[in-house]
């Protein structure tokens, strides 16, 4: 299987200002399936494209943590440095 991890996480304000740690192409698909439709603009379809794009080879993890991170700034939820917050959140481990 294709190696789909960042080379370092990306995290996001979701919720009620919790952060949201984003580790692999496959938490990036998560996190996009959970956006309201009302945020499902030209935007949100290129970050998905670009990140399924990843997934199926046709283009790198790096480009989709960037168009991720673009998406992200964007909406004014990212964050540019990992806070050493406690109530920080992992995206889940997949099962093996």
């Amino acid at each position: 299987m294709l190696d789909t991890a960042f080379a370092s996480p990306v995290v996001v304000i979701v919720g009620m200002g919790f952060p949201l740690e984003i580790r692999s192409v496959i938490g990036a698909l998560r996190y996009l399936d959970e956006q309201p439709a009302m945020w499902r603009d030209e935007a949100y379809h290129a970050t998905y494209g670009a990140c399924r794009d990843a997934l199926d080879g046709r283009s790198t993890v790096a480009e989709a943590r960037d168009v991720l991170c673009a998406l992200a700034r964007r909406r004014g939820v990212l964050v540019d440095e990992v806070w050493p917050h406690l109530g920080m959140v992992s995206e889940p481990a997949l099962a093996a």
